[in-house]
């Protein structure tokens, strides 16, 4: 036997699921993925919000110059959220390498490395889907600064295959590939953004 309220539950569910299909039997539109006008223009252009974790990597290089460790881990995450949140994978090798400049002994629950490690996993997958071999080298740059073998060898065929025969790309990922064999790459952390 149904409880009052789960019959109340199903009752709104079907008066509203009847409200939708009338209304599009009558010939209205009913499209949930178009937001309204007014919401369009309270968002921010694409531009700003591509770039905002910037900002806050600047907060988190002033709070770690200052000693101030809580602020720099807020800083961070603010930094991770408008990354994930943006289209590219430049703000994710950012806040990647920043994750790094982190004590481990920080608030961080999964540890610098970790967290770094998940960026630029991010950065991996976004760099795939563009097809951009900068974004591919870059992110074998920092899983090579972890040490982490297997992931550069698969960044080095993923560039491999989306850079064109005999052009600038394909020579860069083989002057890569050359300096990666020559054990040019490896534990050293990241120095700069």
């Amino acid at each position: 036997m149904m409880s009052r309220w789960g019959l109340a539950v199903i009752g709104v569910c079907l008066a509203l699921l009847l409200t939708i299909l009338g209304s599009l039997t009558r010939g209205g539109s009913y499209d949930v993925a178009e937001p309204s006008r007014e919401i369009k223009d309270d968002l921010p252009a694409r531009a700003d919000y591509d770039s905002a974790w910037e900002d806050h990597l600047r907060l988190f290089d002033q709070a770690l110059q200052e000693g101030n460790t809580g602020a720099a881990v807020l800083a961070w995450t603010d930094a991770y959220s408008a990354a994930l949140g943006s289209h590219g994978w430049e703000g994710m090798i950012a806040v990647g390498d920043a994750a790094l400049g982190l004590d481990p002994a920080n608030e961080l629950s999964n540890g610098p490395r970790a967290r770094a490690r998940t960026a630029y996993l991010t950065a991996l997958m976004r760099a795939r889907r563009d097809q951009s071999v900068e974004g591919v080298l870059r992110t074998a740059e920092a899983f090579a600064a972890l040490d982490d073998r297997a992931v550069v060898e698969q960044c080095l065929r993923m560039a491999e295959s989306f850079a064109a025969p005999d052009s600038p790309a394909s020579r860069r990922v083989s002057e890569f590939r050359t300096r990666w064999a020559a054990g040019n790459y490896g534990a050293a952390l990241p120095s700069e953004r």
